[in-house]
C-alpha cells in the first residue's frame, strides 16, 4: 500500500512541475506591452568587476607601485562603461594623496583623497571595460598608504 501511495504522489508531483502556464494567464491585460512593427525595443544588461590592490605606499611625492588589475572575462557584446569607482582604505597617519586610474586604452583620471572613501570617475563612461587597468597613488605630503578597490560597472 505504501508503494502505491508513493507512486501516485510521485506522479502527481511530476504533473505539477511540467504543467504549462501561459504568461498571458498570469499578467493582467493592463500590465502587458504590445509591440508594433514600427517600434524598436532595446534591452541592456548590466554587470561589473571589482578588484583590490595590495597596500600602496607613496613617499615624498614619488608614485607608489602601479597596481595592474585585469578585467577578466567581460560579458556581452559591445560592453560600455557606465561608471568607475575607487574605494580608498587609507591607513592611519597618511597624508592626503592623488589616486590615479588608467583604463586599458591609456585614458586616465585622478582624484584627491584625504580620508577613506569612494572616488567616482565619469571620464571613462562609454569606453570598453576589457583589459588591464592601472591604479596608483602619489602623496601630497611625506607619506601616504592605502589599499584601493577598483569597481567598473558596465552595460551590454
Amino acid at each position: 500500500m505504501k508503494k502505491l501511495i508513493s507512486f501516485i504522489t510521485c506522479i502527481a508531483m511530476c504533473m505539477m512541475l511540467v504543467m504549462p502556464v501561459s504568461a498571458a494567464e498570469i499578467a493582467p491585460k493592463d500590465e502587458t506591452v504590445t509591440m508594433t512593427d514600427e517600434s524598436v525595443a532595446s534591452v541592456y544588461s548590466t554587470n561589473y568587476f571589482r578588484k583590490i590592490t595590495s597596500k600602496l605606499n607613496s613617499v615624498y611625492g614619488n608614485p607608489s607601485t602601479v597596481a595592474t588589475l585585469s578585467s577578466g572575462s567581460v560579458t556581452g557584446a559591445n560592453p560600455s562603461i557606465t561608471s568607475v569607482t575607487v574605494y580608498s582604505r587609507v591607513s592611519t597617519g597618511s597624508d592626503p594623496f592623488y589616486v590615479f586610474v588608467e583604463d586599458p586604452y591609456g585614458n586616465w583620471d585622478y582624484d584627491i583623497v584625504s580620508a577613506s572613501g569612494t572616488s567616482t570617475f565619469s571620464s571613462f563612461n562609454g569606453y570598453d571595460p576589457s583589459g588591464s587597468w592601472k591604479v596608483w597613488i602619489v602623496t601630497m605630503g611625506d607619506v601616504s598608504t592605502a589599499t584601493l578597490t577598483l569597481t567598473v560597472n558596465y552595460h551590454y
